[in-house]
């Protein structure tokens, strides 16, 4: 659906619509806007299986050394891969990735 352009507005008009009669559907609406922003182009380089394995371990207080060794992967790779996903959410720190990725639904607490 979010290739189709056309498909994707009118989804997301009648989504706007039904929020009005449904002001309470909290989690449809946060699910909604996940599309939107997944839509909007912010979002245009979807993270990678490698950076998703990643992320949750930045939510951590573990250094880049210890989530490397979790993972099985080198420190060298995992810096990589937490910079790419700083670049992919637009977000300069690890503290605002975890934010960004809650946001968009990539992560849950």
């Amino acid at each position: 659906m979010l290739q189709d352009a056309e498909l994707l507005a009118h989804h997301l008009t009648a989504a706007d619509r039904a929020r009005k009669r449904e002001p309470d559907a909290v989690g449809l609406w946060r699910r909604v806007e996940r599309v939107r922003a997944m839509s909007s182009g912010r979002q245009r380089h979807p993270l990678t299986d490698a950076e998703l394995r990643l992320l949750p371990y930045l939510a951590t207080h573990l250094s880049l050394q210890r989530i490397a060794e979790e993972l099985m992967i080198g420190r060298e790779t995992a810096k990589t891969q937490a910079a790419s996903i700083y670049r992919k959410l637009a977000v300069s720190s690890r503290g605002a990735a975890v934010v960004e990725a809650e946001r968009l639904g990539l992560l849950s607490r």
